[in-house]
């Protein structure tokens, strides 16, 4: 499972179906995947399981019953033709991120963040400000970790300490994670939000070694006095590190994530276009 992210745009369908609804809809379509992923194709048709429904009382769905349910909700409405969020016509206007998020992109999210802290007018300066200076030292992000945890790869948070105008400050990754994956129903929290992805992209890519052209190139700082073992050692840590960048999962769906954050975000003041999230 994971978190479903929802552009919302007041469109006759997103009305229509109400966000409780409409977030449903996307959960569905989660545990359809589920099943596809672990049930082969001849067998799926008796699948059954178990959705939280309305008022948490859950509701057995056969997979049949499912894919209906899909099949109709995906073909959309003619609006869906025009929406700036959407695709192909169908109803495009949600991504998802899974869980557990992982070790790797975790790591990158909490460096692009700290790496900007010291700059008072900087994106994670903001984002600390209207966010993580309110978050709990605890929660959810902190407990549900590791081998036997549903959120998060790390078994533990990262933490980072700093001081600004005078005053000590402490954050850790769990916070941040917890800022991130929120409702963002107010222009600045949106627009903030989908600033940071848009930079996270750029810290990560740049990590990745990702060229302009598309291309990779991978460096490493050489001495003259190292000897060619150290030099080895280094390029593969290195090229190690670029492909660990390349190979997350979590980074793949924030990428695809951020260009809907940042549509929406274009038109969060003067259309009040909100961004709901449901994990």
């Amino acid at each position: 499972m994971g978190v479903d992210i929802l552009g919302w745009r007041s469109c006759h369908l997103q009305d229509a179906l109400g966000a409780s609804s409409f977030l449903g809809k996307i959960k569905l379509r989660s545990y359809q995947r589920l099943i596809e992923r672990q049930i082969p194709e001849d067998q799926r048709r008796g699948a059954r399981i178990a959705v939280q429904g309305a008022n948490d009382v859950p509701r057995e769905w056969t997979y049949k019953e499912i894919w209906q349910e899909m099949e109709y909700f995906h073909r959309g409405t003619p609006e869906c033709r025009q929406c700036p969020l959407g695709s192909d016509g169908a109803v495009g206007c949600y991504r998802t991120i899974s869980y557990p998020i992982d070790a790797v992109a975790e790591r990158l999210l909490f460096e692009c963040f700290t790496s900007g802290l010291a700059e008072p007018d900087s994106t994670a300066a903001t984002l600390f400000r209207q966010a993580l200076a309110h978050a709990p030292p605890s929660g959810p992000w902190h407990a549900s970790r590791g081998p036997q945890g549903k959120m998060a790869e790390l078994l533990e948070p990262l933490e980072f300490a700093w001081e600004a105008e005078a005053s000590a400050h402490r954050v850790d990754s769990a916070q941040l994670l917890a800022s991130l994956f929120v409702n963002l129903d107010q222009p600045d929290r949106v627009q903030t939000t989908a600033r940071f992805f848009s930079e996270f992209m750029a810290f990560a890519k740049k990590r990745a070694g990702v060229q302009p052209d598309g291309s990779v190139q991978v460096r490493i700082d050489a001495q003259g006095t190292d000897s060619q073992a150290e030099i080895s050692r280094r390029t593969k840590l290195a090229v190690e590190a670029v492909k660990a960048i390349a190979n997350s999962r979590t980074v793949r769906e924030i990428e695809a994530a951020e260009r809907l954050l940042s549509l929406v975000a274009e038109h969060a003041a003067q259309d009040h276009w909100v961004v709901l999230m449901d994990s």
